[in-house]
């Protein structure tokens, strides 16, 4: 009797166990948050927000000048996208990823991540011709 005991409480955990599994399963995939939804801020700024104390995504299409300005240094990029308004929060670090220049002075795509941390990532590249 003592030896079927424990073989009988591993069989009865797992046969009760396997229902478990599968409802977990359902309650995490009805609970998958919305996607980020775009708002257009000009004919050349976007912006998701993923609400609450999430980050934000800036995507910016400047002219070469605009961009050169904005790339001067930390304190020049800062000023401009805290004066734009558009985060939540004013930035405390400005951190420049990638930068890929082209020939010429065509236009930059610029993607800015602002964390939680009230720390921007920017990603840039000029748009060949």
């Amino acid at each position: 009797m003592k030896r079927s005991l424990p073989a009988t409480l591993l069989v009865s955990l797992l046969l009760f166990s396997q229902g478990w599994g599968s409802s977990f399963a359902q309650e995490a995939a009805q609970q998958k948050p919305a996607g980020p939804s775009w708002q257009t801020l000009s004919d050349h700024q976007w912006k998701t927000d993923l609400g609450g104390e999430q980050p934000e995504v800036l995507i910016l299409r400047m002219s070469n000048d605009e961009f050169e300005k904005f790339h001067a240094n930390k304190k020049a990029a800062k000023a401009y996208i805290d004066e734009t308004g558009f985060l939540k929060r004013k930035l405390i670090n400005i951190v420049f990823c990638d930068i890929v220049k082209h020939k010429g002075d065509e236009e930059w795509w610029v993607i800015l991540t602002h964390t939680t941390h009230s720390t921007a990532t920017v990603v840039a590249w000029q748009i060949p011709k």
